[in-house]
C-alpha cells in the first residue's frame, strides 16, 4: 500500500508504512512493477525533478518524460529525462545517447530487449538495445515487438509513401498504411 502525506509543507510517499525521502512536491507518474514488488514515482526536490525507485532517489533532472516503464518481469526500468535541449533514455540506470526528442519506449515481452524512437536532426531513428537501426523522414507508429521478442516493427513515411520497418529495415513502399493490427 502506498499513499502521500504532507508534513511541514514537505511531501513524503509512504510505502508499507515507511516514509520515503523528503520532497518539495509530487510529480505525475506513479507506477508499481507488474509483480508489485517495486514502486517508482516522480517528484520535485529543491529546483529539480527527481525519479524515486523503491524509496531511493535515482537522480535529479531538469525534466522527466511522461512515462516510466518496467519490463514485464519487473527486473528492468526505463525512463526519459530532459537536460537543456536534449532528451536521453535511461535503461537499467545507464544513459543512452542524447537526442532532440525521444519516445515510444517499449520492452520486449521477454524483457531482454528495449526499443524507442528518437529524433536526430531532421530525421528519426529506431534505437534497439542502444543501437540505431535505420534513419527515416517520419516514423508514424510506436515500435511493437513480436510475440517471441525476436523482431520489432513500426511504420514510417518518406515523401508520399508509407512502409513497414522490421528490425530497422525498410520494407515495400505503399501509398498508405491504414493501421497496424
Amino acid at each position: 500500500m502506498a499513499y502521500i502525506i504532507v508534513k511541514d509543507n514537505k511531501f513524503y510517499v509512504v510505502v508499507d508504512s515507511e516514509p520515503g525521502p523528503e520532497l518539495n512536491g509530487m510529480g505525475t507518474v506513479y507506477n508499481f512493477s507488474p509483480n508489485s514488488e517495486h514502486i517508482v514515482y516522480t517528484a520535485k526536490k529543491d529546483t529539480q525533478q527527481v525519479i524515486v525507485y523503491d524509496q531511493k532517489i535515482l537522480g535529479s533532472y531538469e525534466g522527466i518524460g511522461g512515462n516510466i516503464l518496467f519490463s514485464l518481469d519487473s527486473e528492468r526500468l526505463a525512463y526519459a529525462i530532459k537536460e537543456g535541449n536534449s532528451w536521453q533514455i535511461f535503461v537499467d540506470g545507464k544513459a543512452g545517447n542524447k537526442y532532440e526528442m525521444s519516445g515510444g519506449m517499449s520492452f520486449s515481452p521477454d524483457g531482454k530487449h528495449f526499443v524507442y524512437v528518437a529524433k536526430k536532426g531532421d530525421k528519426f531513428t529506431v534505437v534497439l538495445d542502444g543501437v540505431e537501426k535505420g534513419t527515416f523522414e517520419n516514423i508514424s507508429s510506436f515500435p511493437i515487438f513480436s510475440k517471441d521478442s525476436q523482431h520489432v516493427a513500426l511504420y514510417a513515411k518518406e515523401s508520399n509513401n508509407s512502409f513497414m520497418v522490421v528490425d530497422g529495415e525498410a520494407g515495400t513502399k505503399y501509398e498508405k498504411i491504414i493501421c497496424d493490427i
